[in-house]
């Protein structure tokens, strides 16, 4: 009986061309085909995803657009306001997505637009005490990524109440405003 063997969902079990002892399940982060992984101290980073598709922020990135024109670049300065480090692999899967050839090139990015009035809107919303810190963007994880999807992985541990509170370790589901 599977259901006093195997705890994964019914779901997972739709395939009636086999038995169900020869069905092969999905290990953790393999549950999409992924163009590549990788494994970062800067996991915390995607969590400004959740801040950049924030309205009062999209109005913002919609007014300067000519002046950052892709939400990777936006992402990437915005993590930089928390000291992300520029040498953790993250920054290369954020170069790549912006077709540089090396996350040293990142820095060659215009600067944050509208960089006072983004951050007052952070200071807003969120205790620069415990949570808009640099501690919100470190911590260890893996990125599973094809060119439409993005997969992120922590352990347990990483899991932060302030930071679920605010929201920001929530799916934002499809970012058109991120690109490929």
């Amino acid at each position: 009986d599977i259901s006093k063997t195997d705890t994964r969902p019914p779901a997972l079990y739709q395939d009636t061309a086999r038995s169900p002892s020869s069905r092969k399940h999905p290990e953790p982060h393999q549950s999409h085909q992924h163009a590549g992984n990788i494994h970062t101290a800067m996991a915390g980073t995607l969590y400004l995803l959740n801040v950049l598709n924030r309205p009062d922020i999209q109005t913002i990135m919609a007014q300067a657009w000519q002046s950052l024109p892709n939400g990777w670049a936006w992402l990437y300065r915005l993590a930089r306001e928390l000291e992300l480090d520029p040498g953790d692999p993250l920054c290369e899967f954020l170069a790549k997505r912006l077709g540089l050839k090396s996350a040293t090139e990142l820095e060659t990015l215009p600067k944050l637009p509208e960089r006072q009035r983004v951050l007052s809107l952070v200071a807003r919303w969120f205790h620069q005490d415990d949570l808009w810190c640099p501690a919100l963007i470190r911590g260890p994880g893996e990125l599973g990524y094809t060119p439409g999807h993005l997969d992120l992985y922590q352990d347990s541990s990483q899991v932060r109440l302030e930071v679920r509170l605010a929201g920001l370790d929530l799916n934002p589901g499809w970012l058109p405003w991120l690109g490929t």
